[in-house]
């Protein structure tokens, strides 16, 4: 009877323990939720204050354009002061859609209703006579006094930019705060759990040997491996710039497709350590699961591009990724290179750069990519790496960069695909003296059949 009451009171003790768990987490997810809602109204707050530097920007391309233009009669000028009249009400109307957007400040709104209007009457009152009338001259007293006014009023408009940006940055770190606290609710519901299930499972043990398992499953999963294919020629070496850790930022990844194509990807994602890693997995994969789907590179890259866009992540993360498709009976290679400058393909006759074709992942979700294409025989050899090469630095903080990296390839024993990562890797080690500061990635493929 008694092991029986203190059953029913371990199974009531894990019941509140896995609510409290929940109102946590329910907590934190609000908090989180709070987070991105500061983050975009920060995001719209910066292009904000961008539009009221082009603004005053544009009042001077203004003047400038009418003075030289009163000066010279120089239809360059007025170009340029039309083009300046053309691009004023764009910012300015981006700057009130901004306003509306995240301040609470009426004083920004009537500022800058009030600069828009003092340039009206700067154009009425003192370009245009001068524009279309050449002998007219620029009364500077007047035109002096409007100038004086407008810098007042976006004065006021910037004033009130930096105290809402100051007041989201408070929010922010009230809710950081926030969900700081949670998170240690939730640990202390998570350790109490933890003793509740102590006392309810005998077979404690064996539930953290499979844990133990799940975990080293994960690593791996972390870890750039490569699916073997035995039309290829691989070699790959890894470098991690976190002591003590064997993953990180850079990923690369060969998977076959079918008979005839194999994805071939090298990318580096923002950050460093653990974290950049899971965020690296989830480029290998995704990757993978678009082109199991899609079979141009261009298209595989512009999903993935929109899919890393919304995926939930800090607002200044992005992916610099090389990405291409190895076909066996042409042996064509199809890539997108998304702001990738360190990749080549030694050939006989010398090293080919492959240059860029778009900017880097995770800018704009709206990106549509493109795609080039080169050949890569059964003589040449692909070789990728992440920057952590071209930005390695010798002992008097010098850069290898990517000329050092050609000419490097271009003296390195290209036997095979191993050798040629072996001599450029031992290489780098004698020239950086053992020491990295950014995460690397080396991947060298060659053919093995025409």
């Amino acid at each position: 009877m008694s092991a029986g009451f203190s059953l029913r009171g371990l199974l009531v003790a894990l019941g509140i323990v896995a609510l409290g768990l929940l109102a946590a987490f329910a907590g934190l997810f609000g908090v989180l939720a709070q987070l991105n809602d500061i983050n975009a109204s920060v995001a719209v707050l910066r292009a904000t204050q961008l539009h009221v530097a082009d603004l005053e920007l544009l009042w001077s391309d203004e003047e400038t354009g009418l003075r030289g233009y009163a000066s010279t009669s120089d239809p360059t000028f007025r170009e340029a002061y039309v083009s300046a009249v053309t691009e004023f009400p764009v910012h300015a109307n981006a700057i009130a859609q901004g306003l509306s957007h995240g301040s609470e400040d009426a004083r920004a709104a009537a500022a800058l209703a009030d600069a828009r209007m003092l340039n009206l009457r700067w154009r009425n009152q003192v370009a245009e006579p001068v524009i279309t009338d050449k002998r007219q001259s620029i009364d500077d007293s007047h035109a002096a006094s409007y100038v004086q006014l407008f810098h007042d009023d976006i004065d006021v408009v910037s004033a009130v930019l930096i105290e809402d940006y100051h007041r989201l940055l408070r929010e922010r770190s009230v809710s950081i705060g926030r969900a700081s606290s949670i998170g240690y609710g939730a640990l202390i519901v998570v350790a109490l759990q933890i003793l509740v299930y102590a006392f309810l499972f005998s077979r404690l043990r064996t539930e953290l040997v499979r844990e133990r398992r799940i975990i080293t499953l994960l690593q791996s999963a972390f870890t750039s491996e490569i699916v073997k294919d035995a039309r290829l020629d691989v070699a790959a070496a890894y470098v991690s710039a976190t002591r003590g850790a064997k993953v990180g930022g850079d990923v690369y990844d060969i998977f076959p497709l079918d008979a005839q194509r194999t994805l071939v990807v090298i990318a580096d994602v923002s950050g460093k350590g653990v974290e950049a890693a899971v965020d690296s997995t989830f480029v290998k994969y995704s990757l993978r699961a678009f082109a199991s789907e899609h079979a141009q590179i261009d298209t595989i890259v512009t999903k993935f591009n929109a899919l890393y866009a919304r995926a939930q992540k800090p607002p200044e993360a992005f992916v610099v990724l090389f990405a291409g498709i190895l076909d066996y009976e042409s042996a064509a290679l199809t890539y997108v290179s998304a702001g990738h400058e360190a990749a080549y393909v030694r050939r006989p006759g010398g090293i080919e750069q492959l240059a860029p074709t778009g900017p880097i992942i995770g800018i704009s979700g709206d990106t549509a990519f493109t795609c080039a294409a080169t050949m890569v025989g059964v003589d040449d050899i692909l070789f990728l790496s992440t920057d952590g090469l071209t930005e390695a630095r010798d002992a008097n903080g010098n850069f290898l960069t990517g000329s050092g990296v050609q000419r490097w390839l271009s003296e390195a024993d290209a036997s095979s695909a191993q050798r040629l990562v072996d001599s450029l890797t031992q290489r780098l080690r004698r020239f950086s003296r053992e020491r990295s500061s950014d995460d690397l990635a080396i991947l060298a493929v060659r053919p093995k059949t025409a």
